[in-house]
């Protein structure tokens, strides 16, 4: 049996067995040329399927691909929980509270566009994922949001390639240099990078002082104070913070060891005075617990020993509070990232080399620290100055004009 109507409906379902597996599928058209010419593919892709079989490759759907992926990075990523959401995002996923139990969290599907989990990987095209590129625009989403998207599937096709996954064919073309408009990955807008001055550097810290003491029974406003100092002295992610935990600081030795995300190492970086000494009353406040901060359930902390990962709106709002912002059209908006900027500004003013600073920052390639490069005294320059007021000089023999 190949095609044939099953009993009340006109249209046609395919059925053939090839090498002991039986395929049945059911065409959706009464037209027995279309049906014919499904039946072919579905042939061709069995027999496929039974050489793949042979050379170890297999087939796979996006969502056990993500599924795959996601387990294999809780073993070599510490930020984990960040791809998690990353995939929720990707195939349109999103947690939402629970009306019915407030404190719950509760998995939407299709609450904003994405890929569907079903979808076989090698049905991918380049003209759904140029589809999704457009939705993302219209959220709001910026171009270099959406190249992290397009960052996490390239991840998911390595993966995949290097389980012997089928990937699509063609392929997919992730960037194409000679047509923008027709590239999934395209140039980010360089925006003003914003760095806070000495004094408003010193404004922000006294209003979270100011805050964390009118309220001493609540952790957040402390935490708020101390999490944006050490981002100030060490230069490092927001979540490369939040995730810390008391194993990687020694408090002896000044120094603490973050884990690099993007470039999957590790970072010992000595903390300054001021630093120190608030991580020090830290431990105090904190013991037993194994993370430096912990997370939140309303206004105490949780129960369970977790991470506080990426809740930052307590931050920018103090930023805001303290007036920041007012000129944001002008100078750039302030967020924590600025915290990380501001740290690069200041230690290459001060003449420190691009060449630390980007190992400082756990910058993948250099070019990402190039944007400090004008705030670099330029020792060519220098250089130059010399040369030229040595020849303008007024000669010891030659009088004064």
């Amino acid at each position: 049996m190949a095609l044939y109507q099953p009993p009340g409906t006109k249209n046609w379902t395919v059925e053939f067995e090839m090498k002991g597996t039986r395929y049945r599928k059911a065409t959706g058209t009464a037209d027995k040329i279309k049906a014919k010419a499904i039946e072919v593919r579905m042939r061709q892709e069995a027999k496929d399927d039974a050489e793949a079989k042979r050379l170890g490759i297999t087939r796979s759907t996006l969502g056990s691909l993500g599924d795959m992926w996601l387990a294999a990075s809780k073993e070599h990523h510490r930020d984990a929980g960040n791809n998690a959401s990353r995939l929720r995002k990707l195939f349109g996923e999103e947690l939402q509270r629970d009306p019915e139990t407030p404190k719950a969290w509760k998995l939407v599907e299709g609450a904003r566009a994405g890929l569907p989990r079903d979808l076989p990987v090698h049905e991918l095209t380049q003209g759904m994922l140029m589809t999704l590129k457009g939705k993302r625009k219209t959220e709001g989403n910026t171009q270099s949001t959406i190249n992290r998207e397009i960052s996490l599937l390239q991840s998911l096709f390595k993966f995949a390639a290097a389980h012997n996954i089928v990937l699509p064919n063609p392929a997919i073309q992730w960037s194409v240099k000679m047509n923008k408009t027709a590239s999934l990955r395209t140039t980010e807008k360089v925006g003003k990078t914003r760095y806070l001055t000495t004094a408003e550097e010193a404004k922000l810290l006294a209003y979270l002082a100011t805050d964390a003491a009118a309220r001493p029974r609540q952790r957040a406003p402390q935490d708020s104070h101390d999490l944006v100092m050490l981002l100030l002295d060490l230069g490092c992610r927001f979540t490369e913070a939040t995730t810390l935990q008391w194993d990687a600081v020694d408090l002896d030795a000044g120094t603490v060891k973050l884990w690099r995300s993007k470039t999957q190492n590790w970072s010992t970086l000595t903390l300054s005075a001021r630093s120190l000494e608030m991580m020090r009353e830290r431990r105090k406040i904190t013991a037993p617990r194994i993370h430096v901060w912990p997370a939140f359930t309303g206004k105490r902390w949780a129960d369970e020993d977790i991470g506080r990962g990426e809740g930052a709106d307590g931050i920018q709002a103090a930023i805001d509070a303290v007036g920041l912002n007012d000129d944001a059209g002008r100078l750039g908006r302030v967020t924590p990232h600025t915290m990380r900027h501001s740290y690069a500004s200041r230690l290459v003013g001060a003449g420190v080399s691009l060449f630390t600073v980007q190992n400082l920052l756990g910058h993948t390639t250099p070019t990402v620290t190039q944007r400090y490069a004008h705030l670099a005294p330029s020792a060519a320059g220098i250089e130059a100055a010399a040369v030229l007021n040595a020849l303008h000089a007024v000669p010891a023999n030659r009088p004064a004009m």
